[in-house]
């Protein structure tokens, strides 16, 4: 490959915007800049797959097959949905632990969709509170709690619906569902209706208008092409990329007053479930667009700013699946750990102390990996001869072994649980 198309293709692994490929080549002559970077796009625009959906400007959207998505696809394949299984039976120690374990797991998952789709929204109840609500089936008392309890009850509606095929009346359904009580008194009659007048979406700081989605008379004629393409007979395309552009076209139309949100991210995994990604029961993919909205937001942005490219929401949508998965298996070795030592605890029938409680939750949840007595006494706040005792019992029990490194002792967990990679 000669010079030129080498540079050309560097810009796309990692998939850079125009702007990004003009500033890593601010040092290069002007206007071979600007030959590369045209060069780029046009080399993107015929390798890229049209996606039959219309933008405001009636260009169809399309994104360009970049190596972060192809890699992230057959990481989610491989390493998640086909192996899973096969994980989760070398992590925990047995059938009915197992059976326990996914239960916690689905448990918790629904509970961190539901409470972190809402925190994207800007909801500030804590997930404490989040979990005593369901546990305890308490009532909200505020936006925030009902934003929370709406979600949870969509994620309950879509487990109980993945089997028909998407149409209007289940996004109807599911933005009645997280809009209940939310909206504001004027807005009340649109819950579960698309909107009847134009909005804007501005910047939080500025108050800058950053983007205007369609006309509310021309939102039926968006919503049907979406349901007309998720539906109809097509080349394949990848679930989690057919479940990302839904989230992002339903952002991008904004067909409702206030919950587009939560709505577009209940029926990405809506359609993940639909597709046989069953796991995706027990991973929260919103937990980790939590972590980083700034980038969730940018991705939206860099789409409309680049011609209707979706490469760059695709690139951040597959890789928070990937790290949803990925926090799966941590969640799993956790679960199996407490669950483990719970059990071993329990059938021993051992009298652990409150400090000893204390350390044997620390190291079976990884937070812990390799503690010394100096360390313990620390972390106990208790004397150096209690914190050797309280150890060396828990060794003695099987709960931790201890190993001498360099004229100290170091205690782990026992070689009877699994660890984190």
């Amino acid at each position: 490959m000669d010079p030129l198309n080498q540079l050309i293709e560097q810009q796309n692994d990692p998939y850079r915007t125009p702007r990004e490929i003009r500033l890593r080549l601010a040092k290069t002559n002007q206007k071979l800049v600007d030959n590369i970077t045209h060069q780029v796009i046009a080399h993107r625009k015929r390798q890229s797959r049209i996606i039959p959906l219309k933008d405001q400007s009636g260009r169809d959207f399309r994104y360009y097959p970049a190596p972060q998505i192809e890699e992230y696809l057959h990481k989610i394949d491989i390493e998640f949905n086909d192996e899973i299984l096969d994980f989760i039976g070398r992590v925990v120690q047995s059938k009915l632990l197992m059976d326990d374990i996914l239960d916690e797991a689905y448990f918790n998952a629904i509970l961190d969709e539901a409470y972190f789709s809402s925190r994207i929204e800007g909801a500030v109840t804590t997930r404490q509170r989040a979990e005593e609500m369901i546990k305890n089936k308490l009532k909200p008392t505020n936006k925030s709690e009902y934003m929370f309890e709406n979600n949870y009850y969509a994620m309950d509606y879509i487990l109980n619906h993945a089997s028909e095929k998407l149409s209007i009346e289940i996004i109807l359904e599911l933005h009645r569902i997280v809009t209940q009580n939310t909206l504001e008194a004027k807005d009340k009659r649109y819950a579960g209706k698309f909107r009847e007048t134009e909005v804007w979406i501005s910047d939080d700081v500025t108050g800058e208008i950053i983007y205007q989605p369609p006309l509310h008379g021309k939102i039926k004629g968006f919503m049907d092409s979406l349901i007309q393409w998720v539906n109809e007979e097509k080349p394949f395309i990848h679930p989690v990329l057919e479940a990302s552009i839904i989230h992002f076209y339903l952002s991008y139309i904004h067909p409702f007053i206030d919950g587009n949100g939560r709505t577009a991210r209940a029926l990405s995994y809506f359609h993940l479930i639909k597709s046989d990604y069953n796991f995706v029961k027990h991973a929260s993919i919103s937990s980790i667009i939590n972590k980083q909205k700034n980038q969730y937001y940018r991705a939206f942005k860099e789409v409309e700013e680049n011609e209707s490219d979706l490469t760059y929401f695709l690139i951040y949508s597959v890789k928070s699946t990937y790290k949803a998965f990925e926090n799966l298996e941590n969640k799993i070795v956790i679960l199996s750990n407490t669950t483990f030592m719970s059990s071993i605890i329990r059938e021993a029938s051992l009298s652990l102390n409150k400090r000893q409680m204390k350390l044997v939750k620390g190291f079976s949840s990884m937070v812990y990996k390799e503690l010394t007595i100096e360390k313990v006494h620390k972390i106990t706040k208790t004397g150096y001869d209690t914190s050797r005792k309280d150890l060396n019992q828990l060794v003695e029990w099987g709960l931790l072994q201890k190993e001498k490194k360099g004229g100290k002792y170091y205690f782990s967990l026992s070689d009877s649980f699994f660890r984190l990679k």
